[in-house]
């Protein structure tokens, strides 16, 4: 059973981390965007 959770903890880690990393690149294409309208 430990392994499992090992197994479990592990996925849901990597899962948050690529949750924050999609967020993060989402809000840099939402920064680059306004900057370029604004820029315009």
């Amino acid at each position: 059973m430990p392994k499992a959770a090992f197994i479990i903890a592990t996925t849901a880690l990597l899962f948050t981390t690529a949750l924050l990393a999609v967020d993060r690149v989402i809000a840099g294409a939402v920064q680059c965007s306004a900057l370029a309208c604004l820029n315009a």
